[in-house]
């Protein structure tokens, strides 16, 4: 019996169909897939640094650098007092797949500008200059979400940030809560099918 032009047509798509995750997104995509088989496996949403007493492995939050900065770790917080600069170092890590730099923070004083720089991989004490991070209100946490792209054109690896105080460094004092690189979640959206009378109808999808 000879084939319908309908199963000819099924036999070439099929065929012709390519299974893997389409998601650009996602750290396991396949460019020459044609048909998302659900595989698709999201990219790391953060990178902890610090946080709340949790840090990451061989993180140094007191690099002597010749800087009259004090340092207090009170277990949940980093304390920096007298703060002229503070170099806070880990090992090297590739931040490409992120695309802000959070941190929360609690200024006690400050005489004058208080700013975060990243130390790169070729040296160091190389450093891409941050923006100025707000100071006010005092005794109050702050949180800032930094576009990576505020330092550097194209990010690459880090091996450290930069505290700097800026006026007299005589009773600067700024406490760290939290350091983390991080890619801000944008949207809500589930891709699936949403016709409910299909076969593979997804509930939890969206569009």
């Amino acid at each position: 019996a000879g084939y319908t032009q309908a199963e000819v047509d099924a036999t070439t798509f099929a065929s012709a169909t390519v299974q893997g995750c389409t998601d650009s997104n996602a750290s396991n995509y396949d460019a020459n897939a044609t048909q998302d088989d659900g595989s698709c496996t999201a990219t790391a949403q953060s990178l902890i640094i610090y946080d709340s007493g949790t840090k990451i492995s061989s993180l140094d939050t007191n690099t002597n650098w010749g800087q009259s900065t004090q340092f207090t770790d009170n277990t949940t917080t980093l304390l920096y007092e007298q703060l002229n600069f503070q170099p806070i170092l880990f090992p090297f890590q590739d931040v490409s797949e992120f695309s802000h730099l959070q941190i929360e923070y609690k200024i006690t004083h400050i005489s004058g500008e208080l700013s975060i720089n990243l130390i790169d991989n070729t040296d160091g004490h190389v450093v891409a200059v941050g923006p100025p991070l707000p100071v006010n209100p005092l005794n109050t946490l702050i949180i800032q979400d930094i576009p990576l792209t505020s330092f550097i054109a194209n990010k690459a690896s880090i091996k450290g940030i930069m505290l700097y105080g800026t006026g007299t460094g005589t009773g600067n004092s700024i406490e760290i809560k939290s350091i983390i690189f991080t890619v801000p979640s944008t949207s809500s959206e589930v891709q699936g099918c949403t016709d409910s009378n299909a076969s593979n109808y997804d509930s939890n999808a969206t569009s």
